[in-house]
């Protein structure tokens, strides 16, 4: 079997995708950017294809394509591809963009619906369906909580069983994601005889990976962090303020806090505190002290 996977971005995206690559036989050709190529296995039956070369798989058969880029560039090369089962989306000839039956309960909530848009974030607000079992419908299969499948870099360090990692950090399309009480759960923390380390930008995402590896525990909101922390099989605490818990599986080790404001402030793109605000940080400390009583030594 040959199956083409377009998915390129974004790095949190890609990494909640390799689930899939637990259950696919055969070849699979992967369409991944430069940025989120490292993130992916090293395996003999994987072949990565930078985005910027994906032109070139116009024409190619496969058993199986997975077109899952809501980006007009790739859903027109995915319309060049020859492939006996085609999900996702796609931009055939002059036209907008269009998706297949199978993909239409995921895309019928993006930002490319052919809903309008209150009715698409109605349904997205109250999905309670994870983008694994999604990504699985579409391929055929039915999610049973396969691991995420990532390229670790060599030479992990050593678990600190006392240290805490905080991803404070969120990115500027979604602001209201951070949780503007850090602080006062780092002090707590620091107070009560944990170690803490705050995630800051490094060279390489390898060397990121390392940072979470170091960790006994990880505190994050809904970011590429805590995508690798369950990659890595860590015990995580995330924070989701303006975005859906929903959509993420939490393979046992994921403790959700959610703000009761995030449906008001859902995917909001202001710097609103309010969502985050509405979280205490005793909730936030209680969730983390469980998982590092709970952690493996």
């Amino acid at each position: 079997m040959r199956t083409l996977v377009i998915k390129t971005a974004s790095l949190g995206d890609v990494v909640r995708t390799t689930p899939l690559l637990r259950a696919l036989d055969g070849e699979v050709v992967w369409v991944v950017s430069k940025s989120a190529a490292p993130l992916l296995p090293r395996i003999a039956r994987l072949t990565l294809v930078p985005a910027e070369n994906a032109e070139n798989l116009a024409g190619q058969n496969f058993d199986l394509m997975l077109s899952l880029e809501e980006d007009p560039g790739l859903a027109r090369v995915a319309a060049k591809v020859r492939a006996k089962m085609a999900q996702g989306c796609f931009m055939p000839g002059r036209g907008g963009f269009t998706y297949t039956a199978d993909a239409a309960p995921w895309f019928d909530m993006s930002l490319i619906s052919r809903l309008d848009r209150q009715e698409a974030d109605r349904l997205k607000g109250e999905n309670n369906r994870s983008w694994q079992d999604f990504l699985f419908h579409m391929a055929g299969r039915r999610f049973s909580g396969e691991e995420y499948w990532i390229e670790p870099p060599p030479d992990l360090p050593t678990v600190q069983p006392d240290l805490v990692g905080i991803e404070a950090r969120a990115g500027t399309r979604w602001p209201a994601k951070r949780w503007p009480r850090f602080e006062e759960l780092e002090r707590r923390l620091l107070g009560n005889g944990w170690k803490t380390i705050r995630f800051e930008q490094k060279p390489t995402i390898e060397e990121h990976i390392r940072q979470v590896a170091r960790c006994a525990v990880v505190v994050t909101g809904d970011s590429l962090t805590m995508h690798l922390a369950l990659a890595l099989q860590k015990p995580t605490v995330a924070i989701f303020t303006c975005t859906s818990p929903h959509e993420i599986h939490d393979y046992g080790r994921l403790t959700k806090i959610t703000s009761p404001l995030w449906k008001r402030h859902f995917y909001t793109t202001s710097a609103t505190a309010a969502p985050g605000t509405a979280i205490s940080s005793d909730e936030v400390y209680l969730a983390v002290a469980r998982c590092l009583e709970s952690a493996p030594r």
